[in-house]
């Protein structure tokens, strides 16, 4: 039995209480001297787990090898507060490059509508966004295309034009 002096082995868990819909904290804790690439893995991070639930998020943790792409989920490291501020209060990637235009063209073709959408919901639960506004519809075949890099694009195409030309052989290579 522990005395009235010492805690004892047992400590009383505390639990945050939950903020009321609609409050942002004034300023999001953005790391100084980040780069545009660290923020787009964060806020790319930050919606996939907030869209697949708190068990991801702890999978990737426990995952060593994760620690080399996604290393600011560990609350240790320094960015850590600006991904769990990001995943919170589901502050999309287009919102956070609203103020830097230059960087819009880092944003995947139509993302700036399906993050307007994912806002208009605003879910209170992390996991329970709908899977419908995120995923990629089975027709939709648009990457995103650097504009000074095009000797993939014609790699491909050939490649495509040469599998055509085989299926109309029946599938005989000639």
């Amino acid at each position: 039995m522990a005395s009235k002096e010492s805690a004892g082995p047992y400590l009383p868990v505390f639990i945050e209480p939950p903020s009321p819909e609609g409050t942002i904290a004034s300023e999001a804790p953005r790391p100084k001297g980040i780069t545009v690439r660290e923020l787009l893995v964060i806020h790319h991070t930050a919606r996939f787990m907030r869209i697949h639930g708190d068990q991801t998020e702890i999978a990737c943790r426990l995952n060593p090898a994760m620690e080399a792409y996604v290393p600011f989920l560990s609350p240790e490291h320094p960015y850590y507060a600006y991904y769990s501020y990001v995943k919170r209060y589901n502050l999309t990637l287009s919102k956070a490059l609203d103020a830097t235009p230059a960087y819009e063209c880092l944003l995947p073709p139509g993302w700036k509508e399906r993050d307007a959408q994912l806002s208009e919901q605003s879910p209170s639960e992390p996991g329970s966004v709908s899977m419908s506004l995120t995923s990629r519809s089975a027709g939709d075949t648009t990457r995103l295309q650097l504009p000074h890099d095009s000797s993939l694009a014609v790699a491909f195409s050939s490649q495509d034009s040469d599998d055509e030309g085989k299926m109309s052989n029946g599938g005989m290579v000639s």
